[in-house]
Formats: structure tokens, sequence, C-alpha cells
């Protein structure tokens, strides 16, 4: 099978995203996702992930996979669980203590990290959906 294929495979197996952390882990160097750029197979849509073109691409989704060891809380969680009907203007995450988020939210005002300790990291986090179906997970 042929690289472009395996990333598109890749891709249409994650809800139409991919990053180049999946793809170097098959093997396949990132210059080929940027050629796949260049061609219009693929859409970057943050640094290190990519999108098919058709994909619609749900904010929340792409803040989960980017910051994979985050979980929605606060204002942001309610919102999901139906307890507010204002969509949060400011994302708030959880992260273990020691994350370092300052890089994170120098480039992005909208995401706000709260800290804790990693044993209490998961406690209470369950799976929803998202406004646009998809799975994330918040804490309640």
């Amino acid at each position: 099978m042929e690289n472009k294929e395996k990333i598109m495979e890749i891709a249409k197996e994650h809800e139409g995203i991919v990053s180049a952390r999946q793809v170097r882990r098959v093997n396949i160097r990132a210059e080929v996702l940027k050629t796949m750029v260049d061609e219009r197979k693929l859409e970057k849509i943050a640094h290190g992930l990519y999108s098919l073109p058709d994909t619609m691409v749900d904010e929340y989704y792409l803040l989960q996979k980017k910051y994979s060891k985050g979980i929605f809380s606060y204002g942001t969680a309610l919102y999901f669980l139906g307890l507010s009907n204002r969509v949060p203007n400011l994302i708030h995450l959880t992260v273990y203590s020691g994350y370092n988020g300052v890089h994170i939210t120098k480039r992005n005002k909208k995401v706000k990290f709260h800290y804790v300790k990693t044993a209490v990291l998961t406690l209470g986090k369950i799976e929803v959906q998202s406004p646009q179906g998809k799975p994330i997970y918040i804490q309640c």
C-alpha cells in the first residue's frame, strides 16, 4: 500500500483527522503530509494536525486531540452536561500538576488551564458528545 493511501486510511479511521505523530508511528515521513496538503488531499488545521478536505472540524474535538492530557471542566463541562445554555467563550481544561500549558495559553487565549494532582485528574471523567457529535471528555 502506498504511503498516501495509508495516511488517508488513518484519517478515515480517526474522524477525518490525522496527526503527524500517527504518520510517523507507521514509518511515513512527515514530508508526505506536506505533499498531500499541496495536492489538496489534506488541509492543515493546526501544528501537526491535518484533516480531509470534506471534514467539518469540531473545535472541541480538535482541542481534545491537541491537548490529550486535558479534560474539559468548569463552565465548559456544565455546557456539555446541559446545565448551562451559554456557549463558553473561555474553554476550561483541567490537567495534571506540572503540565506546561504556558506555550498553549500564549497562542490560544480562549483556553484556560486548571491544575490538579495526577491521582485525582480522572475522577469524575466521563465521555460525552460534542455539539457536532464527536467524543470528548469532561469532568463532572
